[in-house]
């Protein structure tokens, strides 16, 4: 498709078929609030809005429409329409709180009708309600938008500053905003030549992007974070439409440079761009730029990326359901994700990065969730198909083991299975809006199912419902008061019990084996961490999966680890204290150095390298006088221990890599005991290359 780009940035007057197709809108959306549907009166109005629709997209593709309070975007230019019926049009999807919409040329009458009734059903501010029914009703050519209305403004003022003629500011409007591979614009030669020539230099198009986002977060616009992720993607599959055109060899390497420049934006950012576009929503999937990039991006960079989606976005985001889709995508088997998942996990645990941590733990459990879904689904689909397949042959065994089933799902314990899990459904879909009136409902129900199960040893429906309420809480309206409801439900020695019964069932410490094991830990983080600890100091093997296992779940705790280890630290167990100060660097909490100082002076030598390892790790400046005390002590005697002790301190001050801990480094390079001052140099060196 292709379409030309106006010479005006804002008129007064819509072309006139656009006019007829806003009236004809709204008399049908009108004509389905007083007809139910099938009406005679309400069909004769929908035919004759998809004779007004075909009227208005003449030779298009697709009718786009952006939608502001005032302000109407039709091909690259902006209306202020002073005609009633066109603002009648524009203030009933304000009032949605859609901003634009969609219609492709293939969409049928019976989808027009959908459409409209969907429409003349919605209350205000429920555009987000209507985005999420086009799919349940199968209205598959019509999509809406809900960018926030200050997006309208920043892209005329932004394209504008990037040319000074009309032209060319309705060409930059049209490819950041129109929808993404909807279709290709026309373009002059000189047009042609500016846009390839900045395509194939990557600071020229680092360049061009920042300058759109800088424009975009200005303070007086204020776009969000989501916003100018989604009009970036935008912006870049449309360009990605126009080389394919245009310039085929410099397409096939504009993916290539985008990953290069993509690299250079904030973490946010990058993950809203990616995940900006779902991939049933490219017209050519062929040419799906995001697509490219997602294939071409090496595996921890794509995992890391989803942690990233994870924190800043939520896992119920759009864009991080699109990213999760396309990884899904990229390996086709979500175990090996997992794989990948896994060996990040085991890097973050290494490196000491708590949150990462739990970032990927919430995406190990959605795959987790997922492969079991597939496994239920297939299970169900081959039990329907034997079930048919003896009815045929009139075989009755498959009918009475069928039978039986459903019997045994009208049992009490199944029934208070089915009811915890329609319970905690019904939490997760709670709106802000709902949540005050049914929300405390929903969870005294849930508190009762949960100790009755509990009262009656049944661990197993306990931990399931527990680990589906972790899942529901992602980006819950109302995940505090849940949480904090949650934690109440059952006692210390309760919890104790439950994580003593589940882990009791684990065998290899797989993530499948322990992902109720990690919802408990999570949901009841404080009574949980405390037992973990206590197990820890119980064991024998440090290298046990089950001993792995505790470590890398207290480092997920964030927070709440280092509270706990505040009190267990002073006083600790000889055979205690090594764990402890493997946990305290997990933490990375600065709190706990005047406790860890406290064991630098321990009677056991290892203790002590343990205790000036953790300072290093923690980056605590204020200890680099005493780490550099201790590498510079030159007593009478000098023993193997002191030397250990020494280089600990010394690697400790290169890790906390602050002006005091170097000047304390060139301090023992200068004056330090010969064997330290080489490796001193060494590390002084490093750090300036």
């Amino acid at each position: 498709m292709t379409m030309t780009t106006p010479t005006s940035s804002e008129q007064t007057s819509v072309p006139e078929s656009l006019g007829d197709f806003t009236i004809a809108l709204m008399r049908a959306i009108n004509t389905a609030r007083l007809y139910s549907s099938g009406h005679e009166i309400l069909n004769k109005h929908i035919a004759e809005l998809q004779g007004k629709f075909k009227g208005a997209l003449g030779d298009l593709d697709f009718l786009f429409l952006g939608c502001a309070r005032d302000t109407l975007y039709f091909e690259g230019a902006f209306y202020k329409p002073k005609e009633p019926h066109i603002q009648k049009f524009l203030t009933f999807f304000h009032l949605l709180r859609i901003s634009q919409i969609l219609l492709e040329k293939e969409l049928t009458v019976e989808e027009l009708g959908s459409f409209i009734e969907l429409l003349a059903g919605a209350r205000q501010e429920q555009g987000e309600e209507v985005l999420s029914m086009l799919t349940r009703d199968n209205i598959a050519h019509v999509r809406v938008g809900l960018l926030d209305y200050t997006v309208f403004s920043a892209v005329q003022a932004m394209a504008t500053q990037l040319t000074a003629s009309n032209d060319e500011a309705g060409f930059w409007r049209q490819l950041i905003l129109q929808p993404a591979g909807a279709g290709i614009l026309k373009l002059d030669q000189e047009q042609t030549n500016k846009l390839a020539g900045i395509c194939e230099d990557v600071e020229e198009l680092k360049k061009l992007l920042s300058r759109i986002d800088s424009e975009m977060r200005d303070e007086k616009k204020s776009v969000s974070v989501a916003q100018r992720g989604a009009l970036l993607g935008n912006f870049i599959q449309n360009i990605g439409d126009l080389l394919s055109g245009i310039a085929p060899i410099k397409r096939n390497l504009f993916s290539q440079k985008l990953i290069t420049v993509l690299d250079s934006l904030e973490p946010g950012l990058r993950v809203e761009i990616l995940g900006s576009i779902a991939p049933e929503e490219m017209r050519d999937p062929d040419n799906d730029v995001i697509r490219e990039i997602i294939q071409a991006m090496p595996d921890g960079q794509l995992t890391r990326l989803l942690g990233n989606a994870v924190k800043e976005s939520g896992v119920k985001s759009r864009s991080f359901d699109n990213l999760f889709t396309r990884a899904l995508a990229k390996y086709r088997e979500p175990s090996v994700l997992l794989t990948l998942i896994q060996q990040e996990m085991r890097r973050a645990t290494e490196e000491g990065e708590p949150e990462s941590l739990k970032n990927f733990q919430q995406l190990e459990q959605l795959l987790i969730q997922k492969q079991e879904s597939e496994q239920i689904s297939k299970q169900y689909h081959q039990g329907i198909e034997a079930l048919a397949a003896s009815i045929q042959m009139q075989m009755p065994v498959i009918e009475e083991e069928e039978m039986a089933h459903l019997l045994e799902t009208l049992t009490p314990e199944s029934l208070k299975q089915a009811k915890a899990k329609l319970t905690v459904d019904l939490i997760a879909q709670t709106q802000v809006a709902r949540s005050e009136a049914f929300l405390p409902s929903l969870l005294d129900s849930l508190q009762e199912t949960l100790r009755s199960c509990f009262s009656e040893g049944d661990y197993q429906t306990v931990g399931n419902t527990l680990r589906a309420v972790y899942l529901a809480l992602g980006d819950h309206p109302k995940e505090e008061t849940v949480r904090n409801i949650m934690n109440s439900v059952l006692t210390v020695e309760q919890i104790r019990e439950l994580i003593h019964q589940l882990l009791g069932k684990c065998r290899t410490f797989e993530p499948r084996e322990t992902s109720i094991l990690d919802a408990v830990s999570q949901l009841f983080q404080e009574k949980s961490g405390s037992f973990l600890i206590d197990l820890l100091g119980e064991a024998k093997d440090d290298d046990s999966p089950r001993i792995q296992w505790i470590s890398a779940t207290l480092a997920t705790l964030g927070p709440v680890l280092g509270d706990l280890l505040s009190s267990r630290l002073p006083g600790a167990p000889e055979r205690m204290l090594p764990r402890l100060l493997k946990l305290v660097v997990l933490s990375k909490d600065l709190k706990l150095v005047p406790l860890v100082e406290k064991v630098l002076d321990h009677k056991k030598h290892d203790i002590r390298l343990k205790a000036i390892s953790a300072i290093g790790h923690l980056h605590a400046e204020r200890m680099v006088p005493r780490l550099t005390e201790i590498a510079l002590h030159k007593p009478l005697l000098k023993t193997k221990k002191l030397k250990e002790q020494q280089i600990a301190a010394v690697k400790a001050l290169a890790e906390i890599d602050t002006v005091e801990a170097r000047e304390g480094l060139q301090q023992v390079a200068d004056k330090g005991p010969k064997g330290l001052k080489k490796l001193c140099r060494k590390l002084l060196s490093r750090e300036r290359g």
